[in-house]
């Protein structure tokens, strides 16, 4: 466990840096003294945080290169008890390529500190670096790219027939990110395959919510309303996708077929003439029947 300073200890050190700035002005602080004082603040955790998110961003290495060296005088405060507290820190900095300056804050809750903001200001372009926006989108697109990675594993195993596996890698990802409706959707195709009609139909419900997923997500639903004999539920899934896709010969193919089995053969006739236009083979037999 990292130590932590005490109040007291956290305000003198802001006290001491406005001391160094005024002394250093009329003469009266040693050069010992003085590196102290700063030797300090440098080992507080905020500082060791605020600075390694700037080394890490590659726009400001980009900017005045490496190494970046921090610059004394800095300003500081930290204060910090029972495990909460607050720090900000400005500290000038030098590369091989240009100055700049790293402004940050700190909080600390229940004993951990996280940066709250950190900007290195660029003066010669006269503008900054959201470092912690960046840092935040970076982690981000890590995250995304490693549930998609999770979600292509579960496809691959479904795809080689191996359901145990596939089922395995969509609810861990779904145990992180409850919401996602591309795991929804192939877990709901997955049930659905395996004839647990409740589960698919409960996850496929939520995918249909979600535009990106919604066509298949509809059209997977219609065809469990027709596996179940619910004629009137799958015209009504089939009709979703058909409001946004017109061009989707299995949704014309499938409502065709429930329009069948609910008497309206003029609607199915339609419908199975629409699929087999739009190379859906088996409806063209269908409106040949018809």
């Amino acid at each position: 466990m990292r130590p932590r300073a005490g109040k007291a200890a956290t305000v003198v050190l802001a006290v001491l840096a406005v001391l160094v700035l005024g002394l250093l002005c009329c003469g009266g602080l040693g050069y010992g003294g003085f590196q102290g004082v700063y030797w300090y603040a440098q080992q507080a955790e905020p500082y060791q945080l605020g600075m390694a998110a700037v080394h890490a961003d590659e726009e400001v290495v980009h900017r005045i290169g490496e190494p970046m060296e921090p610059q004394l005088p800095f300003t500081f405060s930290v204060d910090s008890s029972g495990g909460e507290g607050s720090a900000s820190y400005s500290v000038p900095l030098e590369g091989p390529l240009g100055p700049g300056t790293l402004a940050f804050t700190a909080e600390q809750r229940r004993g951990t500190w996280s940066l709250t903001s950190a900007l290195f200001l660029d003066p010669l372009t006269d503008d900054s670096v959201d470092i912690l926006a960046r840092a935040q989108r970076a982690e981000q697109a890590a995250e995304v790219a490693e549930l998609g990675a999770r979600l292509e594993e579960g496809l691959a195993a479904q795809a080689r027939g191996d359901d145990a596996a596939a089922l395995a890698a969509f609810e861990a990802l779904l145990a992180e990110d409850p919401e996602n409706h591309e795991a929804l959707l192939a877990r709901g195709s997955l049930y659905r395959s395996q004839g647990h009609l409740d589960k698919a139909q409960a996850d496929l419900e939520r995918a249909a919510a979600n535009a990106e997923t919604a066509e298949d997500a509809w059209r997977e639903l219609g065809a469990i309303h027709h596996d179940r004999g619910e004629w009137q539920p799958c015209v009504d899934a089939y009709t979703e996708v058909l409001k946004e896709y017109a061009d989707d010969g299995r949704a014309w193919y499938g409502r065709a077929r429930c329009y069948e089995a609910l008497g309206e053969l003029r609607r199915a006739r339609a419908g199975a003439r629409e699929a087999c236009s739009l190379a859906v083979v088996e409806a063209c037999a269908m409106a040949d029947r018809l």
